[in-house]
Protein backbone atom coordinates (compact mmCIF):
# COMPACT_ATOMS: atom_id res chain seq x y z
CA UNK A 1 0.00 0.00 0.00
CA UNK A 2 1.32 3.44 -0.92
CA UNK A 3 2.39 5.71 1.93
CA UNK A 4 0.10 8.68 2.67
CA UNK A 5 1.21 11.82 0.88
CA UNK A 6 0.79 13.87 4.07
CA UNK A 7 1.25 12.23 7.46
CA UNK A 8 2.53 12.51 11.01
CA UNK A 9 5.11 9.95 12.17
CA UNK A 10 5.71 9.46 15.90
CA UNK A 11 9.47 9.41 16.58
CA UNK A 12 9.38 9.39 20.38
CA UNK A 13 6.84 8.99 23.17
CA UNK A 14 8.64 9.51 26.49
CA UNK A 15 8.96 12.46 28.86
CA UNK A 16 12.16 14.50 28.58
CA UNK A 17 14.36 11.94 30.37
CA UNK A 18 13.37 8.99 28.20
CA UNK A 19 13.29 5.35 29.30
CA UNK A 20 15.57 4.22 30.86
CA UNK A 21 15.84 7.39 32.91
CA UNK A 22 19.04 8.69 34.52
CA UNK A 23 19.32 7.52 38.13
CA UNK A 24 16.20 5.33 37.98
CA UNK A 25 16.41 1.76 39.26
CA UNK A 26 12.70 0.99 39.03
CA UNK A 27 11.68 -2.21 37.21
CA UNK A 28 10.66 -0.42 34.00
CA UNK A 29 14.02 1.37 33.69
CA UNK A 30 16.01 -1.75 34.50
CA UNK A 31 14.01 -3.71 31.94
CA UNK A 32 14.70 -1.01 29.32
CA UNK A 33 18.42 -1.30 30.04
CA UNK A 34 18.32 -5.06 29.50
CA UNK A 35 15.91 -4.99 26.57
CA UNK A 36 16.32 -2.12 24.05
CA UNK A 37 12.90 -2.95 22.55
CA UNK A 38 11.31 -1.79 25.82
CA UNK A 39 13.22 1.54 25.82
CA UNK A 40 11.38 4.74 24.86
CA UNK A 41 12.83 7.78 23.07
CA UNK A 42 11.90 11.33 24.02
CA UNK A 43 8.72 12.76 22.53
CA UNK A 44 9.02 13.92 18.93
CA UNK A 45 7.05 13.90 15.68
CA UNK A 46 7.81 14.19 11.99
CA UNK A 47 5.47 16.03 9.62
CA UNK A 48 5.85 14.69 6.09
CA UNK A 49 4.52 16.02 2.79
CA UNK A 50 5.73 13.57 0.16
CA UNK A 51 4.20 15.43 -2.78
CA UNK A 52 6.22 18.51 -1.79
CA UNK A 53 9.27 16.44 -0.90
CA UNK A 54 9.46 18.10 2.51
CA UNK A 55 9.89 16.83 6.07
CA UNK A 56 9.65 18.75 9.34
CA UNK A 57 10.73 17.74 12.84
CA UNK A 58 8.62 18.60 15.88
CA UNK A 59 10.88 18.91 18.95
CA UNK A 60 14.66 18.51 18.91
CA UNK A 61 15.30 15.87 21.56
CA UNK A 62 18.41 14.25 23.04
CA UNK A 63 17.53 11.27 20.79
CA UNK A 64 17.57 13.34 17.59
CA UNK A 65 20.17 11.31 15.61
CA UNK A 66 18.33 8.01 16.04
CA UNK A 67 14.99 9.68 15.39
CA UNK A 68 16.18 11.12 12.08
CA UNK A 69 17.44 7.65 11.13
CA UNK A 70 13.94 6.28 11.75
CA UNK A 71 12.44 9.06 9.66
CA UNK A 72 14.90 8.44 6.81
CA UNK A 73 13.82 4.80 6.70
CA UNK A 74 10.20 5.69 5.85
CA UNK A 75 10.47 9.12 4.20
CA UNK A 76 13.64 9.68 2.24
CA UNK A 77 15.44 13.01 2.73
CA UNK A 78 15.89 15.46 -0.11
CA UNK A 79 19.29 16.20 -1.64
CA UNK A 80 19.58 19.35 0.46
CA UNK A 81 22.48 19.92 2.85
CA UNK A 82 19.88 20.11 5.62
CA UNK A 83 18.63 16.69 6.83
CA UNK A 84 15.11 18.13 7.28
CA UNK A 85 13.25 21.19 6.02
CA UNK A 86 12.48 22.80 9.37
CA UNK A 87 12.15 22.25 13.11
CA UNK A 88 9.20 23.23 15.31
CA UNK A 89 9.68 23.49 19.08
CA UNK A 90 6.91 23.82 21.64
CA UNK A 91 8.92 25.15 24.61
CA UNK A 92 12.30 25.40 26.35
CA UNK A 93 12.37 22.32 28.57
CA UNK A 94 15.42 20.16 28.01
CA UNK A 95 13.82 17.22 26.21
CA UNK A 96 12.35 19.51 23.58
CA UNK A 97 15.26 21.62 22.34
CA UNK A 98 18.71 20.29 23.37
CA UNK A 99 18.96 18.19 20.19
CA UNK A 100 19.43 21.42 18.24
CA UNK A 101 23.13 21.11 19.01
CA UNK A 102 23.35 18.42 16.31
CA UNK A 103 22.73 21.08 13.67
CA UNK A 104 25.88 23.00 14.66
CA UNK A 105 29.28 23.13 12.98
CA UNK A 106 30.63 20.19 15.00
CA UNK A 107 27.95 17.89 13.55
CA UNK A 108 25.55 18.55 10.62
CA UNK A 109 26.50 22.22 10.04
CA UNK A 110 23.09 22.94 8.53
CA UNK A 111 22.51 26.03 6.42
CA UNK A 112 19.77 28.43 7.53
CA UNK A 113 17.55 25.60 8.74
CA UNK A 114 14.20 27.21 9.69
CA UNK A 115 13.52 26.99 13.42
CA UNK A 116 9.83 27.59 14.16
CA UNK A 117 8.94 28.73 17.67
CA UNK A 118 7.39 31.57 19.60
CA UNK A 119 9.24 34.90 19.63
CA UNK A 120 10.14 34.38 23.31
CA UNK A 121 11.57 30.92 22.64
CA UNK A 122 13.59 32.16 19.69
CA UNK A 123 14.91 35.10 21.71
CA UNK A 124 16.06 32.77 24.47
CA UNK A 125 17.92 30.52 22.05
CA UNK A 126 19.40 33.37 20.02
CA UNK A 127 20.89 35.14 23.03
CA UNK A 128 22.13 32.31 25.27
CA UNK A 129 25.10 30.07 24.53
CA UNK A 130 25.70 27.58 23.12
CA UNK A 131 22.48 27.98 21.16
CA UNK A 132 23.20 31.50 19.94
CA UNK A 133 26.13 30.20 17.87
CA UNK A 134 23.67 28.21 15.80
CA UNK A 135 22.16 31.51 14.69
CA UNK A 136 25.38 33.54 14.53
CA UNK A 137 27.03 30.94 12.29
CA UNK A 138 23.96 30.62 10.08
CA UNK A 139 23.03 27.03 10.95
CA UNK A 140 19.53 28.03 12.09
CA UNK A 141 17.20 30.74 10.81
CA UNK A 142 14.47 32.03 13.15
CA UNK A 143 10.90 31.47 11.91
CA UNK A 144 8.50 32.96 14.48
CA UNK A 145 5.16 31.30 15.20
CA UNK A 146 2.56 33.87 16.15
CA UNK A 147 0.09 32.36 18.64
CA UNK A 148 -3.24 31.73 16.95
CA UNK A 149 -1.90 32.40 13.45
CA UNK A 150 -1.83 29.68 10.82
CA UNK A 151 1.65 29.01 9.39
CA UNK A 152 1.79 27.30 6.02
CA UNK A 153 4.69 24.83 5.88
CA UNK A 154 3.76 23.51 2.43
CA UNK A 155 0.77 24.00 0.17
CA UNK A 156 -1.04 21.16 1.97
CA UNK A 157 0.47 21.23 5.45
CA UNK A 158 -0.07 23.98 8.02
CA UNK A 159 0.41 24.49 11.76
CA UNK A 160 -1.19 26.81 14.29
CA UNK A 161 0.44 27.62 17.63
CA UNK A 162 -1.92 27.44 20.63
CA UNK A 163 -0.62 28.91 23.94
CA UNK A 164 -0.81 26.64 26.99
CA UNK A 165 0.26 27.28 30.62
CA UNK A 166 3.37 25.29 31.56
CA UNK A 167 6.20 26.43 33.88
CA UNK A 168 7.44 29.08 31.49
CA UNK A 169 10.83 29.75 33.08
CA UNK A 170 12.76 30.33 29.84
CA UNK A 171 10.08 30.56 27.21
CA UNK A 172 6.35 30.33 26.78
CA UNK A 173 4.72 27.03 25.79
CA UNK A 174 2.51 26.12 22.88
CA UNK A 175 0.55 23.20 21.57
CA UNK A 176 0.40 22.69 17.81
CA UNK A 177 -2.62 22.14 15.63
CA UNK A 178 -1.48 20.42 12.43
CA UNK A 179 -3.74 20.60 9.37
CA UNK A 180 -3.35 18.39 6.33
CA UNK A 181 -5.55 18.27 3.24
CA UNK A 182 -8.08 15.90 4.86
CA UNK A 183 -7.50 15.65 8.61
CA UNK A 184 -6.23 17.65 11.58
CA UNK A 185 -4.17 16.75 14.63
CA UNK A 186 -3.51 18.38 18.00
CA UNK A 187 -0.06 17.90 19.57
CA UNK A 188 -0.13 18.93 23.23
CA UNK A 189 2.66 17.14 25.13
CA UNK A 190 2.96 19.52 28.11
CA UNK A 191 0.51 21.55 30.17
CA UNK A 192 0.29 22.28 33.91
CA UNK A 193 -3.35 21.26 34.30
CA UNK A 194 -6.48 21.46 32.23
CA UNK A 195 -8.27 23.75 34.69
CA UNK A 196 -5.55 26.41 34.24
CA UNK A 197 -6.11 26.61 30.48
CA UNK A 198 -8.28 29.36 29.04
CA UNK A 199 -9.81 26.84 26.62
CA UNK A 200 -12.15 23.94 27.13
CA UNK A 201 -10.25 20.71 26.54
CA UNK A 202 -13.27 18.84 25.25
CA UNK A 203 -14.06 21.57 22.73
CA UNK A 204 -10.47 21.72 21.48
CA UNK A 205 -10.37 17.93 21.01
CA UNK A 206 -13.75 18.03 19.31
CA UNK A 207 -12.31 20.45 16.73
CA UNK A 208 -9.64 18.00 15.48
CA UNK A 209 -9.53 14.43 14.18
CA UNK A 210 -6.68 13.19 16.40
CA UNK A 211 -5.33 14.53 19.71
CA UNK A 212 -1.89 13.62 21.09
CA UNK A 213 -2.11 14.64 24.74
CA UNK A 214 0.12 14.98 27.81
CA UNK A 215 0.40 11.65 29.64
CA UNK A 216 3.36 12.42 31.89
CA UNK A 217 1.76 10.96 35.01
CA UNK A 218 -0.98 8.36 35.22
CA UNK A 219 -2.06 9.08 38.79
CA UNK A 220 -0.92 10.84 41.96
CA UNK A 221 2.03 9.60 43.97
CA UNK A 222 4.38 8.62 41.13
CA UNK A 223 7.23 10.81 42.41
CA UNK A 224 7.77 9.94 46.09
CA UNK A 225 10.04 12.41 47.82
CA UNK A 226 9.41 15.16 45.28
CA UNK A 227 6.90 18.00 45.36
CA UNK A 228 4.42 17.40 42.50
CA UNK A 229 3.88 21.16 42.30
CA UNK A 230 7.40 21.47 40.87
CA UNK A 231 6.48 19.35 37.83
CA UNK A 232 2.75 19.90 37.32
CA UNK A 233 0.95 17.89 34.64
CA UNK A 234 -2.64 16.67 34.29
CA UNK A 235 -3.16 13.07 35.36
CA UNK A 236 -4.13 10.55 32.70
CA UNK A 237 -7.03 9.34 34.82
CA UNK A 238 -8.42 12.90 34.91
CA UNK A 239 -7.96 13.38 31.16
CA UNK A 240 -9.77 10.10 30.47
CA UNK A 241 -12.69 11.21 32.60
CA UNK A 242 -12.91 14.57 30.79
CA UNK A 243 -12.77 12.96 27.34
CA UNK A 244 -14.53 9.62 27.81
CA UNK A 245 -17.01 10.45 25.01
CA UNK A 246 -14.14 11.26 22.61
CA UNK A 247 -11.81 8.41 23.54
CA UNK A 248 -11.33 7.28 19.96
CA UNK A 249 -9.60 10.54 19.08
CA UNK A 250 -7.13 10.55 21.97
CA UNK A 251 -3.59 9.16 21.86
CA UNK A 252 -1.50 9.70 24.99
CA UNK A 253 2.12 10.79 24.64
CA UNK A 254 5.01 12.25 26.75
CA UNK A 255 4.88 9.32 29.18
CA UNK A 256 7.13 9.57 32.24
CA UNK A 257 9.35 6.65 33.22
CA UNK A 258 7.28 6.26 36.42
CA UNK A 259 4.01 5.92 34.51
CA UNK A 260 2.72 2.33 34.28
CA UNK A 261 1.58 3.09 30.72
CA UNK A 262 5.18 2.57 29.54
CA UNK A 263 4.29 -1.14 29.72
CA UNK A 264 1.54 -2.04 27.23
CA UNK A 265 0.70 -5.12 29.29
CA UNK A 266 0.25 -3.29 32.59
CA UNK A 267 -3.28 -3.36 34.05
CA UNK A 268 -3.51 0.42 33.61
CA UNK A 269 -2.68 0.08 29.91
CA UNK A 270 -5.31 -2.59 29.44
CA UNK A 271 -7.96 -0.51 31.18
CA UNK A 272 -7.04 2.49 29.05
CA UNK A 273 -7.42 0.51 25.83
CA UNK A 274 -10.68 -1.03 27.03
CA UNK A 275 -12.02 2.53 27.47
CA UNK A 276 -11.17 3.30 23.83
CA UNK A 277 -7.99 5.35 24.38
CA UNK A 278 -4.51 4.65 22.97
CA UNK A 279 -0.89 5.29 23.93
CA UNK A 280 1.48 6.47 21.20
CA UNK A 281 4.14 4.08 19.97
CA UNK A 282 7.35 4.86 18.12
CA UNK A 283 6.82 4.52 14.40
CA UNK A 284 3.06 5.17 14.64
CA UNK A 285 1.87 6.82 11.42
CA UNK A 286 -1.16 9.11 11.28
CA UNK A 287 -2.34 10.15 7.81
CA UNK A 288 -3.60 13.70 7.36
Amino acid sequence: MAAPEVEVIVLGTAQDGGLPHVGCRKPACERARRDPSFARKVVSLALVDRAAGRRFLVEATPDLPAQLDRLDAVAAPSDSRNPIDGVLITHAHVGHYVGLIHFGREVAATRALPLHGTPRLLAFLAHDGPWRLLFELGHLAPAPLAPGARTQLTERLAVTAIPVPHRDELSDTIALRVDGPRRSLLFLPDIDRWAAWDRDLAEVVRSVDVALLDATFHSAGELPGRDPAQVPHPLVVDTMERLRDQAGKVIFIHVNHTNPLVDPEAPESRRLRAAGFRVATEGMRIPL
